[in-house]
């Protein structure tokens, strides 16, 4: 028997989580075909042995692709439940930009909503296009404090910090008993507006202080649909506590300016100023939720930038801003740190006065990810995470008891296990969560997981950050 046919880690940095939808129930009418011309697109523009490759989630046998629209009526932000295999992902997203939308059945397209359709299915052991011939729709809750936002993403944050600020507002945190901890809950919205907690062993110690604080929340003048059929996407927030500390909430934009000092004025945004038109600015759409555009980049051994993204809805704005930025000398950003496997963050625009306008960061913030042993001398950020879940691999094949799935009498075929934990501050392995097909299993995969090593901890500015990981991996059994 093979151990581990298959490890991908996946970096969370969000605590916004709200997508939870399940086709089988859901998804009626949306007529999968392998013959529809979607079908055939992707059959024509991904290579078989690729396709092959596709991964599912627990307890899936499709994979969904899903996107958003942008002020230009372009699909952005485009998803794909898949893993196992970063190019098939990467060259499912650029097949699907490359998809004309007027074939794909949609009567009107709303930047409000978001879109969902399945492309992949199994056939026997065999990985199928099977492409829906009718897109779903997902419509977001709002807020009636929200509802002057006109974007998908933009009404879920909105929305998300809403919940957020009640809470800081009104949970009496004299309750807390531990120092320091993190309060982490899942919420939904009900038919009725109201907010609805999903119980968890997590936070059951303070549960009916969390229920109690949630009860007060009003203001929801819709809740979210799916299919025309009322949907229960959960939303996660994760609140920090430490005593001597006030319990407040904080923007986490204000803490960004704070150390970035963007200004209007500098040599970055007077540079900017002369690449960028007016025209050029508006494209980025900014708002108060959707507030500020950055550029994130990598420096190689000879401190080029590389690996340049921004968070930009529009891929026009993105290349123009992209092409300005390559053009403008390195030596002259003012770096607070410039040490290997760095991932720098720029402020480019923001949101002031009502109006998208240049304001670059006068300092250049940066991450870091967490280094496991002997993975010091990667050659990038993509080599270092490649590293690290090789690291974890081999140590799951040295560690992990391949005979137990057999003694247990599990029955034949793959077995989906997945594992959620943190890396502390300190570079522990902490909070260790796993889904397993058998207690014992759960239990052996936690022990092992418990022998990891300790890895030097993720830096955000200067200080040591937590960071979420999760790990799903194949057990076959033969």
């Amino acid at each position: 028997m093979k151990k581990i046919i298959l490890i991908t880690i996946l970096i969370l940095y969000n605590s916004l989580n709200a997508q939870d939808i399940s086709w089988r129930v859901k998804a009626k009418g949306h007529n999968p075909n392998p013959k529809n011309e979607l079908s055939k697109y992707f059959k024509k523009e991904i290579p078989k042995k690729l396709l092959n490759k596709a991964g599912y989630q627990r307890g899936k046998n499709n994979i969904i692709l899903s996107f958003k629209i942008n002020t230009e009526n372009i699909p952005y932000n485009i998803n794909v439940s898949t893993f196992g295999s970063n190019e098939l992902y990467n060259k499912l997203k650029t097949a699907f930009k490359k998809y004309p939308l007027e074939k794909l059945n949609l009567n009107e397209l709303d930047k409000k909503n978001r879109y969902s359709l399945q492309i992949i299915t199994k056939k026997g052991n065999k990985n199928i296009f099977n492409c829906s011939t009718k897109v779903m729709v997902e419509t977001p809750a709002i807020c009636e404090n929200c509802k002057d936002l006109q974007n998908f993403e933009d009404l879920e944050k909105c929305l998300n910090i809403e919940v957020k600020k009640h809470f800081y507002n009104t949970f009496n945190s004299s309750k807390i008993t531990e120092d320091e901890t993190n309060i982490f809950f899942q919420y939904y919205i009900k038919p009725d507006g109201s907010i609805g907690l999903k119980t968890t062993k997590k936070v059951s110690k303070y549960l009916d202080e969390i229920k109690r604080s949630l009860s007060t929340f009003s203001g929801i003048i819709t809740p979210s649909y799916f299919n025309n059929v009322l949907n229960k996407p959960f939303y996660s927030l994760s609140i920090p506590f430490k005593k001597g500390e006030k319990f407040i909430y904080e923007d986490s934009q204000i803490k960004f300016n704070l150390f970035s000092k963007p200004t209007i004025d500098n040599d970055f945004s007077n540079y900017l100023a002369e690449k960028l038109t007016k025209e050029d600015i508006n494209k980025a759409r900014l708002n108060r939720i959707n507030h500020s555009l950055r550029i994130n980049f990598e420096l190689d051994k000879d401190y080029n930038p590389f690996n340049i993204t921004t968070n930009s809805r529009s891929y026009q704005l993105e290349k123009e801003i992209i092409n300005a930025f390559i053009d403008y000398p390195i030596e002259k950003l003012n770096f607070f740190n410039r040490k290997k496997f760095n991932r720098y963050n720029l402020q480019i625009l923001s949101f002031k006065d009502n109006q998208s306008v240049i304001n670059t960061s006068t300092k250049v913030s940066y991450i870091r990810a967490p280094i496991f042993p002997g993975c010091e001398n990667s050659s990038s950020i993509k080599d270092l995470k490649k590293c690290f879940s090789l690291g974890v691999q081999k140590h799951f094949m040295q560690k992990f008891d391949a005979d137990l799935p057999k003694k247990l009498g599990l029955s034949k075929g793959r077995k989906r296990v997945f594992i959620g934990f943190k890396i502390d501050k300190s570079g522990e392995i902490v909070d260790i969560k796993v889904k397993a097909p058998h207690i014992v299993i759960k239990n052996e995969v936690i022990k092992v997981m418990e022998q990891l090593p300790k890895v030097i901890a993720g830096v955000q500015i200067g200080k040591n950050v937590n960071i979420k990981y999760s790990i799903p991996f194949t057990l076959i059994i033969d």
